[in-house]
């Protein structure tokens, strides 16, 4: 349980080190460090956790899920509350940026950010050597910050600082839809056979 807040804790590092820089480039690979560390540590993440949910046999299992998301959530609330100084600006500017999204365009962002999280978190899976998975990882991280995709445990954090609090429909917007991206991902790669294959 407490490691669901800790991965809500590591994607809002992830978006102060991504709102500290001004280069795009820069700040997406400082903010892909934060998905490493999920993944990493195997931190319960819901766009690293949800695109894999029916590989699972056991649907009792599948209750965890909206704990889950609460405590990634919960996770992000704590570090809006510790965001201060020179970050608090820039991650409102991002905020109200986002803020702004219509939904048609949160949808598709939401969808193309859940597919890059799914490439990433696939690696991990099917236990690929690990600076390849480091090297994916950040890649996929940097691609969905870059594409503009949105991604809704990040964008939560950026909202609660702001004191966007009531974002709830866009956050349940963005869940669903990076939802939907991972499960795209999960049914072209066959993840049934896919994660069962060991690298030599």
């Amino acid at each position: 349980m407490l490691k669901s807040i800790l991965a809500g804790i590591c994607i809002s590092l992830g978006c102060m080190m991504f709102a500290a820089v001004p280069d795009p480039y820069l700040g997406s690979f400082l903010f892909s460090l934060g998905f490493v560390c999920v993944m990493q540590y195997k931190l319960p993440l819901y766009t690293a956790r949800i695109g894999a949910i029916f590989l699972d046999k056991n649907p009792r299992k599948w209750l965890f899920y909206p704990m889950m998301i609460v405590l990634n959530l919960l996770g992000c609330l704590w570090m809006a509350g510790m965001a201060h100084g020179n970050l608090l600006e820039p991650i409102r500017q991002i905020a109200m940026a986002k803020d702004q999204i219509p939904y048609y365009a949160l949808s598709f962002n939401g969808i193309l950010c859940g597919m890059f999280m799914e490439l990433a978190s696939c690696q991990y899976r099917a236990g690929v050597p690990a600076t390849t998975k480091l090297f994916i990882t950040i890649l996929c991280v940097m691609g969905f910050v870059l594409t503009g995709g949105e991604h809704s445990i990040a964008d939560s954090f950026c909202w609660f600082t702001a004191g966007y609090f009531k974002n709830y429909d866009k956050i349940a917007l963005l869940l669903l839809m990076n939802g939907i991206g991972s499960f795209i991902v999960n049914l072209l790669l066959e993840s049934k056979a896919y994660v069962g294959r060991k690298t030599e």
